[in-house]
């Protein structure tokens, strides 16, 4: 399942492009605010369960990156860059195949409570595989 606000991908196209709008009013994903989340959850060939959650935010415009992680303006470390704009703020991993469950978090940015949140549902197979 998928969710996400308007900055990562609106259901309106205000700039007249045929698409639909993507970090509107920025010239890129950086200080738009974007987030999106999702989870994914399966059987391996075994037959044990597992469950994969993450949280991704766009870089604050005065976020800097150094050696892959995303930092505040006073420091404080954001999480990892993914696709050179985000950073994971939160991930799970529950995966009994794999050697550790991994568990990260460091902040959650404000939502803007007037901002749509959208929802896509999906079963997949295992990520890890």
């Amino acid at each position: 399942m998928m969710k996400w606000n308007d900055a990562w991908l609106s259901n309106m196209d205000r700039n007249d492009d045929n698409k639909l709008d993507r970090h509107y009013g920025y010239t890129t994903y950086i200080g738009s605010g974007a987030w999106e989340t999702n989870h994914m959850w399966g059987e391996n060939d075994d037959g044990t369960q597992w469950n994969y959650y993450y949280k991704i935010v766009a870089a604050p415009v005065d976020a800097t990156k150094s050696l892959g992680v995303w930092y505040t303006s006073d420091g404080t470390e954001i999480g990892p860059d993914i696709w050179g704009e985000f950073a994971v703020i939160f991930e799970v991993s529950n995966d009994p195949l794999l050697a550790t469950t991994e568990s990260s978090t460091t902040h959650q940015p404000q939502q803007d409570s007037a901002t749509t949140n959208h929802k896509f549902f999906f079963k997949q197979k295992n990520p890890h595989k």
